[in-house]
């Protein structure tokens, strides 16, 4: 029999079909991921669940005009459907709408938060300069380390 075909997963600025909760990696070199409807790439509906082998990502551009866009797409040979595990759907919720956001808009949060110093103003430390540097920094690329980090503990292809 042979292996079933992935159905076109696109994304257009963040909406469209795409791979979320994937597994650690099978003793066979496999890993298990759901396909989602995305929405400014938060997953929004669980579609199926597919085991595959992570393949690496490949980038092109399509050259249209005085613009360009670049489209990247990771070749996964796929094994076989699987059926949708609530457990994964709950945590890939839990993941994408709650922990990672407050993990990555945590920090911009905790510096723009009001303090209620009883000092005089012009005691503004250093410290609170780093801070603020700190959060601009992690609310612009937050979210991509932790996609890289998620990634390499999963042992998925860069």
């Amino acid at each position: 029999m042979p292996a079933p075909t992935i159905p076109p997963m696109e994304t257009l600025f963040g909406f469209g079909t795409a791979l979320r909760g994937y597994t650690r990696r099978q003793p066979d070199g496999s890993h298990h991921a759901t396909q989602w409807v995305v929405a400014a790439a938060f997953p929004l509906i669980p579609l199926r669940r597919y085991q595959l082998v992570a393949g690496k990502a490949a980038a092109a551009t399509r050259w249209s005009g005085p613009t360009s866009t670049t489209i990247t797409s990771k070749n996964h040979k796929i094994v076989t459907q699987t059926r949708l595990r609530m457990l994964e759907v709950l945590l890939t919720y839990l993941t994408w709408w709650v922990i990672g956001p407050i993990v990555v808009l945590g920090p911009a949060v905790a510096d723009a938060w009001p303090r209620r110093d009883t000092q005089v103003v012009d005691t503004h430390s250093h410290w609170a300069d780093a801070g603020s540097l700190f959060a601009t920094f992690w609310l612009f690329f937050g979210a991509f380390i932790l996609c890289w980090i998620c990634n390499r503990l999963r042992r998925l292809p860069q």
